[in-house]
């Protein structure tokens, strides 16, 4: 394993996509 930002980066870019997805899943269908 190498210690490179490169996986938290991709991580965090899951993360907020995931949360992109939640939302638009509860927002209302305009």
């Amino acid at each position: 394993m190498e210690d490179d930002p490169t996986p938290l980066r991709l991580n965090a870019l899951e993360t907020l996509d995931r949360v992109a997805e939640r939302i638009d899943r509860a927002a209302p269908d305009e």
